[in-house]
């Protein structure tokens, strides 16, 4: 299971997210596609996280590790 917790990669990938989206929006810097997969892999995760806390047992199926490829065993919206 994927756990929150403030060690963790998750927190750690969304730091470094927050901090390349201000890199971005006011100088330019380029984010790598392998950085925008696992950040984006990383919000995934909270919200899935999120459900679980609120209840729902079934969103812990959907937790995955964020080196996971996303391709594999998500619903594609």
């Amino acid at each position: 299971m994927v756990q929150l917790d403030p060690e963790g990669d998750v927190i750690k990938t969304l730091k470094i997210a927050v901090t390349k989206r201000n890199e971005l929006a006011h100088g330019g810097v380029e984010m790598s596609h392998d950085r925008l997969h696992k950040t984006l892999r990383a919000i995934r995760n909270v919200l899935w996280m999120l459900d679980v806390a609120r209840g729902y047992a079934w969103a812990e199926d959907y937790l995955a590790p964020l080196d996971h490829d996303p391709s594999v065993g998500y619903r594609r919206i």
